[in-house]
């Protein structure tokens, strides 16, 4: 169907024992769809104290858009904003477009594959900072099975390798 769809979440949890423990948690998706385009947007923030120590914090901004160029194939355009620290990103910015295909899609069943180019600009942890630009594959497939009705299963796998080193 075309129209608005959101979602957004919090979460507060407070544990005092031995140590106080913190976690503070935000989700949100926004997403528009019109007959040839879909606009989607992510956002995700999750924050957790224990004791004296930050053991999660992490930020996360996503937009999407997708425009319909016939029943099999989408053009995709993104971009893609995230820092947390303790896993090693300052910060990562990403830019891409490509093509998406339709596998296959059936009331129960939805395949599609996207093989996108991608700008990365990435500032990765520990000091001193490293600053990596470069360019990445971003292929992906993607499934969603519905076993019954009102529910779903989404599974989506990505391969990100640098052009110039399919390793990495």
């Amino acid at each position: 169907t075309t129209g608005w769809l959101g979602s957004f979440g919090a979460g507060f949890k407070l544990d005092k024992n031995k140590v106080t423990v913190l976690n503070l948690s935000t989700t949100g998706q926004i997403e528009y769809k019109a007959p040839k385009s879909l606009y989607l947007f992510l956002v995700n923030y999750e924050v957790l104290h224990g004791g004296s120590q930050t053991l999660q914090n992490n930020l996360f901004f996503h937009l999407r858009y997708n425009y319909k160029v016939n029943n099999l194939l989408r053009w995709e355009a993104f971009t893609q904003m995230q820092n947390n620290n303790l896993v090693g990103i300052k910060n990562r910015w990403l830019m891409g477009t490509g093509p998406r295909f339709k596998i296959s899609k059936t009331k129960k069943l939805a395949l599609y594959a996207a093989t996108l180019a991608m700008y990365e600009d990435e500032k990765v942890l520990p000091e001193p900072v490293v600053h990596h630009q470069q360019l990445r594959s971003s292929s992906y497939a993607t499934m969603t099975w519905r076993p019954v009705e009102k529910s779903e299963i989404v599974s989506t796998v990505f391969y990100q390798p640098l052009f110039r080193n399919f390793s990495d």
